[in-house]
């Protein structure tokens, strides 16, 4: 006879829903903001990269991108759209669309993001962003 049970897989434990909602709203308000709000938690990683008209920032180079937003004007984003799916235990697909404001400048952005776990901290894997 086959025993079934539940196990203690991540899975069983996490609200995808929660996680992906709260880190949007973590990662925005910091690009924002103060970008220490996710490096300190290690949420932005070395290896972290985004890819971005063409080009791919790893680390450092990733962080320097984002920062370059926060000078001069008011930097202001807004979610438009979000949605999400599990992949796997450990992986989370993000896809995001909104406008960004910057002075009297307003365009739309596509943004992706993979977001992994290890022991209990999601962190950011990969990201797309495209600013049309």
């Amino acid at each position: 006879m086959i025993k079934v049970t539940k196990g203690d897989n991540i899975i069983q434990k996490i609200d995808y829903d929660v996680i992906t909602k709260q880190f949007v709203n973590l990662f925005y308000t910091s690009w924002m903001t103060d970008l220490n709000e996710i490096i300190l938690p290690k949420i932005l990683r070395q290896y972290s990269s985004i890819k971005y008209d063409g080009k791919t920032y790893k680390g450092e180079d990733f962080y320097t991108l984002l920062l370059s937003y926060q000078t001069g004007e008011k930097f202001v984003i807004n979610i438009l759209k979000l949605d999400f799916i599990d992949s796997g235990s450990r992986r989370i697909d993000i896809s995001v669309f909104g406008k960004m404001t910057k002075g009297s400048i307003e365009k739309y952005f596509s943004q992706t993001f993979i977001l992994c776990n290890n022991k209990d901290e999601w962190f950011i894997k990969n990201s797309i962003l495209i600013i049309i």
